[in-house]
């Protein structure tokens, strides 16, 4: 018999892996990793408000499904990294103070007023 197959049929095996599947059951699971978390929902929260269904979030406030955000305000669906954004929605990687952008992808550094843009570095404004 193979290796595989006297691991897999191991008696020694079914058991350890029934015995931890009861303790996994029975143990106490921490449901939020975070301090200060007003009206939020998600994991890894620090110091936010009204954030709802997001993760690694810290100083932020009035954001849905975001993760990944440093104090970012009225965010919506947006994720991969954001420090000091704010309204933007259903963008990834909004980078370092970026506002007023939707539907965006790596518009980093002083973005503002972006529709569709990918990749807009540098303080692109007003584009399409």
């Amino acid at each position: 018999m193979r290796k595989f197959e006297q691991f897999i049929h191991d008696q020694n095996l079914s058991r350890k892996r029934l015995h931890f599947s009861e303790l996994s059951e029975k143990s106490i699971k921490k449901n939020l990793h975070g301090l200060q978390c007003e009206n939020s929902t998600g994991d890894d929260l620090y110091n936010v408000k009204n954030v709802m269904s997001s993760f690694g979030m810290d100083e932020c406030e009035d954001c849905r499904y975001c993760s990944l955000l440093n104090t970012s305000k009225n965010c919506y669906d947006v994720s991969s990294f954001g420090e000091n954004i704010s309204w933007i929605y259903d963008s990834v990687t909004m980078g370092i103070t970026s506002n007023n952008c939707i539907f965006g992808h790596i518009n980093v550094m002083n973005a503002t007023n972006l529709i569709y843009c990918d990749i807009a570095m540098l303080s692109s404004k007003n584009c399409f």
